[in-house]
């Protein structure tokens, strides 16, 4: 009997071995943080989370990285540091987020619904159309 259910055991733990891990950022997959920068798990191709324009939160998903909008994109300090590049220049922050350099005294940081009052009048802010 013991041999039985030693047997039953590995079984079990080699299935649980060789499921599929869940691959989180995959392209078109949904993703929970604006502008968060990442790379898909299987292909390594880099994404960002977005949604199309007008569909709000509930449709954010892994979109594949845009070469013509900031592909070249230079690495910045974290959201709602001070910037001096041009209004709208994008950046890639250091706290992993598409931002652009703003100046009007307001910041759209990760996770807020909203721009709040920010510490400088320039500051890298995620992007938002």
């Amino acid at each position: 009997m013991y041999r039985f259910i030693s047997s039953i055991a590995a079984a079990v733990a080699l299935a649980g071995s060789l499921a599929p891990a869940a691959a989180a950022d995959t392209l078109g997959t949904p993703c929970t943080e604006w502008m968060k920068v990442s790379a898909d798990a299987v292909t390594g191709e880099k994404l960002f989370c977005a949604a199309p324009p007008g569909t709000g939160d509930n449709a954010l998903a892994w979109t594949g990285w845009s070469m013509g909008a900031w592909g070249d994109a230079p690495a910045v300090g974290p959201v709602g540091s001070p910037c001096s590049a041009p209004d709208y220049a994008y950046g890639l922050s250091s706290d992993g987020y598409v931002v652009w350099c703003y100046s009007s005294g307001q910041v759209l940081l990760p996770g807020s619904t909203g721009y709040v009052p920010a510490a400088s009048p320039r500051v890298w802010s995620l992007y938002s159309p």
